[in-house]
Formats: C-alpha cells, sequence, structure tokens
C-alpha cells in the first residue's frame, strides 16, 4: 500500500531506546491501503494523493472508494498497474471496461455494472475487484443502499 503525503520521519524514543519511524495520517492511511490488498486480492494499491503524482508515468485503474475504519472521509483506492507503454494493450482494455462497470455501480446501476464487472471476471479468468464489486451489485440490488448514499464502502476491518 502507497500513499503520499506529510508525515515526520525520524529517531523517536529515548537515548538508549528509539527507533527510525514515520508518523502521521498519510502512515496510517497506506497501512490501511495495504491491508486491502488482502480484501480487493491486488498486489498494489496507492491512495489518491500518489495517483495524481505518478499519473501519466503508470498506469492505474480505480479499485473503490472505500472509508476506512476509524476515518470520517473516504479515499478512492487506484490499482497499480504498470508503466504507461509498457501494459499490453488487452490489459488496459479490460481495465477500461471495469472502469465503466465501476462509474455505473457509482450511479447506482447495479444491474448494468454487474454484467460489466462479470464480464471482466470473464475476459481475465477472475479479477479480485471485479469479483467483489460484482457480489456487491448483487447484494445492493437485494438490499438497496440509502438514499443518500455516495458510493462510498465502509471497511469494517482495518
Amino acid at each position: 500500500g502507497v500513499n503520499s503525503g506529510e508525515v515526520l520521519v525520524g529517531n523517536i524514543g529515548a537515548h538508549k531506546r528509539f527507533n527510525y519511524a514515520a508518523f502521521g495520517d498519510p502512515v496510517n492511511t497506506a497501512a490501511r491501503i495495504e491491508g486491502l490488498n488482502k480484501q480487493y486480492r491486488t498486489w498494489l494499491l496507492v491512495g489518491e494523493r500518489t495517483a495524481e503524482l505518478v499519473r501519466g508515468a503508470m498506469v492505474l485503474r480505480v479499485v473503490d472508494l472505500v472509508r476506512m475504519k476509524g476515518k470520517t472521509r473516504p479515499v478512492r483506492v487506484f490499482e497499480l498497474i504498470g508503466e504507461v507503454g509498457q501494459v499490453e494493450p488487452s490489459v488496459e482494455a479490460v481495465h477500461t471496461r471495469y472502469s465503466a462497470a465501476f462509474s455505473l455501480y457509482q450511479e447506482r446501476c447495479f444491474e448494468e455494472a454487474r454484467a460489466g464487472f462479470d464480464d471482466v471476471v470473464a475476459a481475465c479468468g477472475g479479477d479480485g475487484p471485479a469479483e467483489i464489486l460484482s457480489a456487491r451489485c448483487t447484494h445492493f440490488l437485494e438490499h438497496p443502499p440509502p438514499p443518500d448514499w455516495d458510493g462510498t464502502w465502509v471497511m469494517q476491518l482495518k
């Protein structure tokens, strides 16, 4: 999990017992983003600020908009796919389809979004984020989110 922002870095502690460490909300958020890799079955997720910093040099796909446990503001999380010009066009095409399905999901078009996510799963022979969001669409078709839902998924685990 990679996140960017201002942090405090240095030797922290007493003279005989100290550690070199980084402190701050961006560090905490990076650790929580790292934990999301297990849930989404991805390898490298980055936060919004990091995505902004590498955009144009790296191929990214939005994975989800999540509010992590203990946080009040949601964070858009991206999967780092590879360097621009080094990613197979077929891989980029699948991720473009995922992005379209994700937009439908955020617009509450759950039936169409689920079909799009299922298409991605079929094209890849499996895709963690698409499988998770397809299941979430099924859940929302049976149990619609409240009218004020903004597309944010609230994480229950750290």
